[in-house]
């Protein structure tokens, strides 16, 4: 099959640091090519990949400095539209920009909703154009806007092999851990709390993005002491494994409807259970009880860190691996392409290479 990866240009493919989609679009190419397929990434030019690479840019427009949605974004689908006949199936991964060029041209698009539905403007654009064909990546995210013609939820996947997996986490210097983008809608300001709660030495990272500042200063920076509550910045892979697996716990306190939580994912796969608060797809993510806890309200689940030492770490792993690896991910997207193409063939649309 003959596939096109339309990815963001925001960051890299993969990610250097933070990034779940682009980490998300990289595994899929590698995937489909282990499988034989033919895969083209629409991406950045410094990105690294196994497919053949059309880049607009030679770094993202995060180091760029460049507003959302940008003349790059453009240039890129104006690419993928000149070549779209050369591919089998098209798979949209920056949203609703894509989705008014989909009545140009023939080839299949699906898309895949990585974000929640925010902003009106957009809710506006899917709606004209509700009859494309969605993949959403929790069951929960449907709930933002039922009317989709979603043909399938795919949970997103992760490498298992390249995350160490940690029976005991470090016991000498134990410490709680929140990885993420430092946002109000992630709730770091919960975590600090957990953590003074418990008496337990807190240890944040993540990016800090310009509209986020206002939120750090008055909110998190003031706690932060070095000592109990450290904020160490962005990691990349090799760091954030180890920074991972010998947490203690991972806190994930997210106070908005979360589409997926990747790096819930990528915790347990170290055997580090998480602490969630009950928002969007968590529950799909996090086996309650199991390979964590999960409860509606903060001060609550604080109480569950006396009780982390319940979870096994073995079952965290084996939770992933049985749900959450590229593999699995990327045959479930196959699964999905197959349905779109055999939808469009019934349509008359004329399917190649297949």
């Amino acid at each position: 099959m003959k596939i096109a990866q339309l990815a963001p240009l925001w960051e890299s493919v993969p990610p250097k640091t933070y990034g779940g989609t682009e980490l998300v679009v990289h595994l899929l190419c590698e995937e489909f090519i282990k499988y034989g397929h033919d895969v083209t990434l629409f991406a950045c030019g410094d990105s690294k990949t196994s497919a053949r690479l059309e880049a607009v840019i030679k770094k993202p427009m995060r180091e760029m400095n460049v507003e959302i949605p940008s003349f790059y974004e453009i240039d890129s689908i104006s690419r993928l539209l000149k070549r779209h006949r050369e591919f089998d199936i098209i798979h949209n991964h920056i949203g609703y920009p894509f989705l008014p060029f989909t009545n140009l041209i023939t080839t299949p698009v699906v898309t895949t909703l990585h974000g929640a539905f925010c902003n009106k403007e957009e809710v506006g654009i899917y709606r004209r154009h509700k009859n494309n064909s969605f993949i959403s990546i929790s069951n929960s995210q449907r709930l933002g806007l039922k009317e989709l013609n979603y043909i399938q939820t795919v949970y997103n996947g992760i490498a298992v092999e390249k995350y160490d997996f940690q029976e005991t986490p470090d016991t000498k210097n134990p410490y709680l851990a929140f990885l993420g983008r430092i946002s109000e809608e992630k709730g770091v300001h919960h975590t600090i709390k957990i953590a003074k709660d418990n008496d337990f030495k807190l240890i944040i990272a993540g990016k800090i993005g310009k509209v986020d500042e206002p939120y750090y200063e008055e909110k998190i920076k003031p706690f932060i002491d070095g000592k109990q509550i450290s904020y160490i910045g962005e990691l990349g892979h090799n760091a954030k494994v180890e920074f991972l697996k010998n947490a203690t716990a991972t806190l994930h306190t997210v106070t908005w409807p979360e589409p997926f939580g990747l790096v819930m994912a990528e915790s347990m796969a170290c055997g580090t259970p998480v602490l969630a608060l009950r928002n969007g797809s968590i529950p799909e993510v996090v086996k309650d009880r199991v390979t964590g806890f999960i409860e509606d309200d903060a001060n609550i689940l604080s109480k569950h860190v006396k009780d982390i030492h319940k979870i096994d770490r073995k079952a965290c792993r084996k939770h992933v691996e049985d749900n959450f690896s590229a593999g699995k991910m990327a045959q479930n997207y196959l699964k999905a392409y197959e349905k779109t193409l055999s939808i469009s063939n019934l349509s008359g649309c004329t399917v190649k290479n297949v």
